[in-house]
Parts: structure tokens; sequence; C-alpha cells
């Protein structure tokens, strides 16, 4: 088709020359140039279309889709009504429980609390008692933990060092005296360097039972106690292990007289505290009671919250349904007119898709060949290229013509108003000269293509060759 359209152009140029005596020129070149504006605008306008198809399409679907959810959403509203209904029921029986369980626990509430003031005032005066015992302990125990620290700070060679004594010292002979009494080993030095030899000897004097000494011990204890030598800083020049032994000693019994006195408090404390424990146990009994009935109350509460809070989420789903709704049906109402045109558009830029391979064709054949004939000419020749085209059953657009397929009516509208004639002929040049890949020769008499060329060019800055305008 394409070569065919080559050699009718050159028999229109030499109908053209034989009756207008013009003479035209027909090239390869052109033919070229024919061929490639046809497939860079074929690719073009496709896609033009193409897009415009597309948006189309969107907006025909989505106003299906809006359709549909206007159903659904009427649907929606409809099933929302009676389980909206149920939830309002459901809230005021619901506040009423929690109000009549409020109050019962809450007289619950003002017993316990009294019941505990009573308890508390109980384990005050438990607590000074104990505390008063305590302080008692305090002046023993001090040196006690002294003499058990110093006992772990005893060498083996320490101990050996006594056992080595055949004469001992009288001080040291002392101590081991008042040791003997107190661990039942006897009173001589061999009863002493015997109950030394033990392996475990140390571990009698750490674990000793301090609160059950017999009392006779302890009247026999006090002749060694009394001894005005029996200090560990008189031991300290003559034995390491002597000072220790003394210290432990004095311990004891400093320990035996406190715990006398302690230990009526301590009973005392210990009946305190049996009674106390009956009293608070009852009150944990009471305590657990309102702890169940608060939590129940705090149960009923949540639910409360929940149902209440579920009642809102409805409404506020009803509400917002219903201005989605409101908002659907206004877009679909305003719109149904439009999506019958957009539907029928989308169906004839399909067609027009499918019969861009025959306009495309006849527009770069006008670009490229019919720009020096007259209009007349021009519009013979379309219309053979549009018969020639439709015998070989290349789709085409009956009546296509180059202002048809690649004209814009506004850009044409503007054009005009920038002083281009509104013509056929005229409008089909504007367009030759703006999608032509070659540089355009316009035979302009009267000047319309220099005055239309400078105004719409202006905003592009235009300027213009000295040395052309004088040629």
């Amino acid at each position: 088709m394409c070569a065919e359209l080559h050699w009718a152009v050159e028999m229109f140029g030499d109908k053209f020359f034989n009756e207008l005596r013009r003479k035209t020129y027909t090239t390869p070149k052109s033919f070229l140039d024919m061929v490639e504006l046809y497939i860079v605008m074929l690719s073009e306008k496709r896609g033009e279309l193409k897009t415009q198809r597309d948006r189309l399409s969107v907006g025909v679907t989505k106003l299906v889709e809006t359709n549909a959810i206007v159903e659904s959403l009427q649907t929606e509203l409809t099933a929302l009504a009676p389980v909206l209904k149920q939830k309002g029921e459901e809230a005021e029986i619901m506040i009423a429980n929690v109000t009549k369980e409020g109050d019962a626990a809450q007289i619950v509430k003002v017993k316990v609390e009294a019941d505990e003031l009573r308890v508390g005032k109980q384990a005050a005066e438990v607590k000074i008692v104990a505390d008063d015992a305590q302080a008692d302990l305090d002046i023993a125990l001090p040196a006690l933990h002294k003499a058990l620290g110093a006992l772990d700070k005893l060498e083996k060679s320490d101990i050996t060092e006594i056992k080595q004594f055949n004469n001992p010292p009288e001080m040291v002979a002392v101590v081991m005296e008042a040791i003997c009494l107190l661990l039942k080993s006897g009173k001589t030095w061999k009863d002493a360097k015997q109950l030394l030899g033990q392996m475990d000897f140390m571990d009698q004097l750490k674990t000793y039972d301090k609160d059950n000494i017999d009392p006779k011990i302890i009247k026999k204890l006090k002749k060694y106690i009394n001894d005005e030598r029996f200090t560990p800083e008189n031991l300290a020049k003559i034995s390491k292990a002597a000072v220790t032994l003394c210290m432990w000693v004095r311990a004891m019994d400093t320990y035996d007289r406190v715990a006398k006195t302690v230990g009526p408090k301590k009973a005392k404390v210990e009946a305190m505290n049996a009674e106390l424990k009956i009293v608070q146990d009852n009150l944990k009994k009471k305590q657990d009671q309102l702890a169940e009935v608060i939590a129940k109350v705090d149960g009923l509460k949540r639910t409360l919250e929940d149902t209440l809070a579920e009642k809102k989420r409805l409404e506020d789903e009803v509400e917002l349904t219903g201005n989605r709704l409101q908002r659907a049906e206004k877009l679909t109402v305003g719109l149904a007119d439009e999506q019958v045109r957009w539907a029928t558009s989308v169906e004839t830029l399909g067609d027009q898709i499918e019969k861009l391979v025959g306009d495309i064709f006849i527009s770069a054949a006008c670009i490229s060949y019919y720009g020096p004939f007259t209009g007349t000419y021009r519009t013979q020749m379309v219309l053979q290229w549009v018969e020639g085209c439709t015998l070989r059953k290349i789709p085409i657009t009956q009546g296509s013509s180059m202002e048809h397929t690649l004209g814009d009516p506004m850009q044409i509208r503007q054009w005009q108003i920038d002083g281009l004639p509104k013509d056929e002929v005229s409008t089909n040049n504007a367009i030759m000269v703006t999608r032509g890949k070659r540089w355009p020769l316009m035979i302009d008499p009267q000047e319309q293509a220099k005055k239309w060329i400078k105004t719409t060019e202006a905003k592009n800055q235009l300027g213009k060759s000295e040395k052309a305008m004088q040629e």
C-alpha cells in the first residue's frame, strides 16, 4: 500500500502540473519519511487513546463498584438496626446490676476497713513489745557476733599453740576451765587438752545452744566472769586463741543474762502474735470476700464498658455507613448519565484504536506528500487513499482525515485565536508544520503564517534571523 500510494502521488503531481502548471517533486526521502512518521505517530496515538480509554474504563468500573457498595451499605444498615437496639437494652440492664452490686460492695468495704483499723492497732502494740525485746537482745548480740567472728579467724596453729603447753600460764588454764565448764568436759588441763584435740571443737563453740544454758553452769561461770584478770585485754599478751575463747565465754554469759530478761517478753510477743494471727486470719477472710465482691463488680463494670463501647461503635458505624451511603448515592445519581457516556466512549475509543492502523497511515501520507497541493487535490488524494485501504481490508475510519486523526480541537482553537485562518487547508498546514520531521517552507504572501507563528511561539521567546528576513 505504501508503494502504491507513492506512485499515486506522482500521478497526482503530473495532473497538478498539467492543470495548474505547478511542478511538484516526489523523492524516496518522502517515502522514508512517511514510513518513519507512521511508526512514531502510530505508537504515540495508540498510547494516547489507550490512556483515555483506560481512564474512562476505570471510571466506569468505579461507578459499578460504587453501585454495588450502595446496595451493600443499605443491607448493612438494615442489619445493624436490631443489633443496636439489643445492645441498648443490654446496657440498661447492666447499669442496674452494677449499681446494685456496687452498693453491696460498699457496705462490706466499710466493715472491712473498720476491722483493718483494729487489727492495725493491735499489730502496732505487738511491734512495741517485740521492739523492746529486740533492744535487749541488741545488747548481747554484738558481743556474740564479735566472739563468733573471732572464732572464724582462729587458725589451727593457734589452737595447737595452747595444746603444746604442758604447764600453761595461769590465765590460759582459767579460760580453758571456763570452756570445759560450758561444754561439760571436766575441768583439768588434761581434760582441756583432750577437748582442744577434738576435730569439731570449733564447731561446738559456733553451734553452742546459748538459749538453753543450765543455770547451775551459769552460776559456776560467775567465778570466772567476776575475775578482773579474765578479760581479752589481759590475755592479749599471752595467747591469741585464749583472747578469742575468753571473748566467747563472756559473750555466752552476757547473752544468757539478757535472754532471761528477754524471755518473758518474747513469750508475751508470741502470745500476742498468736492472738493477732487469729484476728488477721479472720480479717483475711473478710478481705477475700470483699475482693470477690469487688472483682464481681469490676467484672460487671468491664462488661458494661464493653457493652457501651460496642453500642457506641455500632452507633458510629451506623452514622458512618449512613454518611457513606448518602455520599455514594449522590455520586451514583449525579454520574448516572456520565456512566452511560463513559461506557459509550470506551467502546468508541476501542474502535478508534483498532482503526488507527489506517487512520495514522493516511495522516503520515498527508504530512509527507500533499503539502504542495491545493485543497481540492488534497481531498481527492485522501479519498483515493481511504478507498485503497478499504479495498485491502485495512482497518480505517470512513472519511478519515489528518485533522480528525491528529488534530486537537482545543489546540486548533488556540491556533485560530493566534491568527491561523479557520479554513481546512490552513488547519492541515498547521498540523504538518507541527508534526513533520522536516523544516517547513511556507509560501505566505499575506503573512498569515508569519503572524500565527510569532503569536503562538511568543511564549517560547521566538527570535528571528535578520539575514533570513532580508533574503
